[in-house]
């Protein structure tokens, strides 16, 4: 008892005599004198506990660089931990970056990229929008930070994956500190001395060529000294996300009283934000610049990444604290001004960055561990899901829009799908494990999966009514060559849930379902549509007009309907939609029932047909109408006649060629004035037949004087001859062969040998000869 009486006393009596000093820097304790402090629990512990998904075989993709200071020995505490290996009971592959109750260290794990197959090479692309996802875990209890720290960093960066590739935590005499470095920032000597601290001096002690997301759970406040001040500029001390450029001096503030502190860029603060002990999913986006939007960018001229903090739970359900940001990738001064768009320094037609996790403990510790879901380099992929409503056209059950939009029928047909597909990558998504968890409130049939390729036979999945998960290996890989995607399928009929009567509920709501599809090196997860059951209404539709008309051809009809539920509820048309088939085309013509209602009436229409609409003879058309929660009435048919005519044109006058008196026996020709056609307006396949017969041809100026050498005949395409004269001759039939008018030109088609001519046979009286041709066209085919 009197020696701890003793040590009490002597430490008094220093922290005295240093205060009577005032000696200008904090005095940082040293590693045996200073209590290590930590709230989290140990790795191996957290992974006894809910785990998330994600891939497996890490060490394949990243690698553990060895950080030895010069003469010593690796001091990274990051290891990658695959399932059943020691101090992971879990069945995911995880990374370590720092324990609980490990102080003083630095780690880093990296992207591997020096593979010589550059199939196996894991980086992010700057030429594209590149997606990583993944879990992570910042330990705590939910408590005051000062018992965590120091967190971890996403870092993209262009140097290496190799030895000591984390922030020179050293210093340039390998004797400095690194608990607010994260083990990406530039780290403060031991000497403490401003001289040795400069903005640059710490911008050179970082990781250079990088860009830095850091998850800082430690408030670095002055709270240790001069090398614990990073944080001195916010305002509170709580657990905070921020990004920056390590290797930039304008990312530090020099010259202050109690070490240089570190200027934060696109701040989020928030006590507890990391330090709850809970894991906390992450989708971090790279987008290249220039990208127009068309083609998946957002077209500005510098690139950017956009990360969603907390965008999903623990179940895959979307959390809606998620946090976003979008940080432009643009290195600037202190005064705002744009430095440069490639902080990285790629040169030439170097596209490729380094990506991975730092993280630093000082005399406060916390747990950091990392689960990957994706890698984009090796395989990227998406995931969709859709509800369809089979009993009604296939009809897409959306969310977030009207109830309508987001409503079946009870006792409609469903159709559920998946949707993985293969985006990008040097590798194929391969052995992929869809888990399902089915929506409640649906009685299942089977499921299907079919391929892109149309050449893969589709998989069958038998399922019963009550099923509620499907596990199910998809047989093939979706990768560089067909198939790149599939589309998994459960079939099923909605089915409402009972009141406490036994009576369907007039409304029943179904929740969102997580499906995940794990593969060898992508793992990825959505969540179902959510929906709502309802019951159906029967609706009534009768017709108002004579469901059997005749109009002539040309003529618009205007046909009618009455709508009625089977309940006393009343029709209001603006919730209507009236459909008309019109001779079973497979697309119909659609109109509000508002705009076509009756004057003074709310449930009575009458719906415009157009002439155009119709086609010459019978015509059947149908009606339905539709409310805006997809019930659908019976129907009624109209049968409308539509009546056309044969109609014939011919020239009012028309002549032959003038000629003189000799020679005698010759056919005189047509001049260029005779115009004879037919229109055929009624229905197809009908057929008719043109005649003609000419009167005598009279000299105008001699009436005694007759055309009595010939005549007018007709020649036609044999070379035989008929005369006209004083005698009904055919010159012409046909069959109509089209829908609506058709028109049978008969003049044009004659050669100049054919159709109607003068014939002449002896001497005739000079002069001007004329007569009547009588044309008749009669329905069908005469001899």
């Amino acid at each position: 008892m009197k020696k701890k009486l003793f040590i009490s006393t002597f430490m008094l009596i220093l922290v005295g005599l240093f205060s009577i000093l005032s000696f200008t820097y904090t005095t940082v304790h040293s590693a045996t004198t200073q209590k290590v402090k930590g709230s989290s629990s140990s790795s191996s512990t957290v992974l006894k506990g809910t785990v998330p998904d994600g891939i497996k075989n890490l060490n394949d993709w990243f690698n553990v660089p060895n950080l030895a200071p010069v003469g010593g020995t690796n001091n990274n505490p990051g290891k990658i931990l695959e399932p059943g290996t020691s101090g992971n009971s879990s069945s995911q592959a995880v990374v370590l970056i720092s324990e609980n109750m490990v102080p003083n260290t630095v780690s880093a794990v990296w992207s591997k990229r020096s593979q010589s197959n550059e199939a196996d090479q894991n980086y992010i692309d700057t030429t594209r929008r590149q997606t990583m996802s993944m879990w992570l875990y910042f330990g705590g209890n939910g408590s005051s930070s000062v018992y965590n720290g120091d967190g971890m960093a996403f870092v993209l960066q262009n140097v290496s994956d190799d030895t000591s590739n984390a922030s020179d935590y050293y210093g340039n005499l390998r004797n400095g500190v690194g608990g607010e470095t994260m083990g990406v920032l530039g780290g403060v000597t031991t000497d403490f001395k401003p001289a040795n601290n400069t903005s640059q001096d710490l911008a050179n002690r970082a990781i250079q060529n990088s860009w830095a997301l850091e998850f800082d759970t430690f408030p670095n406040m002055n709270a240790g000294g001069f090398d614990s001040n990073f944080d001195t500029q916010l305002k509170k001390g709580d657990d905070h996300i921020a990004s920056g450029f390590p290797a930039s001096p304008y990312t530090y503030i020099d010259n202050l009283t109690n070490g240089p502190a570190l200027r934060h860029s696109n701040l989020i603060q928030k006590p507890t934000l990391l330090t709850d002990a809970k894991w906390h999913h992450i989708t971090i986006t790279w987008e290249p610049a220039n990208v127009s939007t068309n083609q998946g960018g957002s077209g500005q001229a510098y690139p950017q990444v956009k990360y969603d903090f907390d965008d999903k739970n623990m179940d895959g359900t979307p959390n809606s604290d998620v946090i976003t940001q979008t940080v432009p990738i643009q290195e600037k001064d202190s005064s705002g001004n744009v430095i440069s768009n490639n902080p990285f320094h790629l040169t030439g037609t170097d596209h490729k960055l380094y990506w991975g996790f730092t993280g630093s403990t000082g005399q406060v510790t916390e747990t950091n561990l990392i689960i990957f879901e994706s890698i984009p380099s090796i395989t990227e992929g998406d995931l969709t899901s859709q509800l369809f409503d089979v009993t009604q056209n296939n009809r897409e059950v959306t969310s977030g829009g009207t109830d309508q939009a987001n409503s079946v029928n009870n006792g409609d047909e469903l159709a559920l799908t998946y949707n993985p597909k293969y985006v990008s990558g040097s590798k194929g998504w391969s052995n992929i494990v869809a888990n399902i968890t089915l929506p409640t409130n649906i009685t299942y049939k089977n499921a299907t999966i079919t391929y892109g390729d149309d050449t893969t036979p589709t998989e069958t999945i038998a399922l019963t009514g009550d099923q509620t998960t499907i596990k199910h290996t998809l047989t093939k890989a979706l990768g560089t060559t067909d198939p790149t995607r599939a589309t998994l399928t459960v079939y099923g009929t909605a089915k409402s849930s009972n009141d406490t009567n036994g009576k369907p509920l007039a409304t029943t709501s179904v929740a969102t379902a997580h499906a995940s599809f794990d593969g060898s090196n992508l793992y990825t997860d959505v969540m179902t549509t959510p929906f709502k059951i309802v019951q159906p209404k029967k609706i009534t539709l009768t017709a108002t007009d004579d469901t059997n008309q005749s109009i002539q051809i040309g003529d618009n009809v205007n046909l009618g309907g009455k709508v009625a539920y089977n309940t006393s509820t009343a029709i209001d048309p603006t919730k209507f939609q009236v459909y008309a088939n019109i001779n079973g085309q497979t697309s119909k013509i659609a109109t509000s029932m508002d705009s076509i209602v009756d004057s003074s009436s709310s449930d009575t229409f009458h719906f415009p047909i157009s002439a155009s609409d119709l086609k010459d003879g019978d015509n059947d058309i149908i009606f339905t109408v539709e409310d805006d929660y997809h019930n659908v009435s019976n129907q009624i048919e109209y049968h409308i006649n539509v009546l056309g005519g044969l109609l014939l044109t011919t020239a009012n006058t028309s002549s032959f060629k003038s000629v003189n008196s000799y020679p005698t026996d010759r056919t005189i020709g047509r001049s260029d004035d005779w115009n004879v056609f037919v229109t055929d307006e009624r229905a197809k396949d009908s057929s008719w037949t043109l005649q003609a017969q000419s009167s005598d041809l009279i000299n105008k100026g001699d009436a005694s004087a007759k055309w009595n050498n010939g005549g007018i005949i007709f020649v036609d395409k044999n070379g035989n001859q008929k005369s006209l004269q004083n005698s009904l001759t055919t010159i012409a039939t046909g069959t109509k062969t089209v829908d609506g008018a058709q028109v049978f030109q008969i003049s044009k088609q004659w050669l100049v040998n054919q159709g109607i001519l003068l014939k002449q046979s002896s001497y005739q009286i000079s002069g001007t000869y004329h007569g009547t041709i009588t044309w008749t066209v009669s329905d069908g085919i005469k001899n």
